[in-house]
Formats: C-alpha cells, structure tokens, sequence
C-alpha cells in the first residue's frame, strides 16, 4: 500500500511538472538561484496540503511540502530538489531532473497558512503549516 502511494505521488510530481516546467533562462529564476533570489524564510518548514482544487486535487490532498532554511526541499517524503523564492514566487528545481516549477504563494493567519498556486496550472494547494 505505501509503495503504491509513493508511485502516485512520483506520478504526480511528475505531471505536476510536466504541465508547469519552465525553461532555464526564461526569466523565472536565475540558472544557479542564488544571484537573483534568495532562499525564503516565510515558507521554511513542513506544510501539508488540507484542501486542493484542479486537477487531480484529491491526489494532492495530504502532500507534504518541507523546505528548509537551507534551500533544500522535500515533496512527499521522497522528491527532493532546491528551491528560491522572490516576490511571492517559489521556485523549485527537482534533483536528477532539468526541470523547474513555478508556484505564487500567499501567507496568512500568522504564517500557519498558505495558498500555493501552480503557474501554468489549474491546481491550487491550500496549505497549513505542521
């Protein structure tokens, strides 16, 4: 049952990413991150997806997101990649993988909540904090 699960959310971020990629050097980030972004600090910790709307939102429902104040994060226990932030924007780029995602992202009620938008997406994550 748990392999199962880890293959749909493998799946997942991999369509996830599909729909959403965004070419290196399109604008949304920097190549290396670190010139025009800087790792966010509003975001930084673990964030479960509570409710989900668009495509495949019942999948997405309890996903975890963790990121860490390093730059570093963790989709669902099991994807990994670095991640920068810049204006409202979070970029993550997924380890062994050429791709990037985009997503906006609105903190509320004391940074315990988030709304993740998917750029190039109908999905948006309503997020608490753990």
């Amino acid at each position: 049952m748990r392999r199962t699960f880890s293959l749909m959310i493998a799946i997942s971020v991999l369509l996830i990413g599909l729909g959403t990629a965004c070419p290196s050097g399109d604008g949304s980030a920097s190549s290396s991150g670190a010139a025009a972004s800087s790792t966010g600090k509003g975001i930084v910790g673990t964030w479960k997806i509570a409710k989900a709307e668009g495509s495949m939102a019942s999948t997405n429902e309890g996903t975890v997101y963790e990121f860490g104040d390093d730059g570093k994060f963790v989709l669902g226990g099991m994807t990994k990649g670095d991640y920068t932030t810049e204006g409202g924007k979070v970029t993550l780029k997924y380890a062994g993988m050429d791709m990037e995602q985009t997503a906006t992202y609105e903190l509320s009620e004391g940074d315990s909540k988030m709304v993740y938008k998917l750029e190039g997406s109908d999905q948006v994550f309503h997020m608490e904090r753990q």
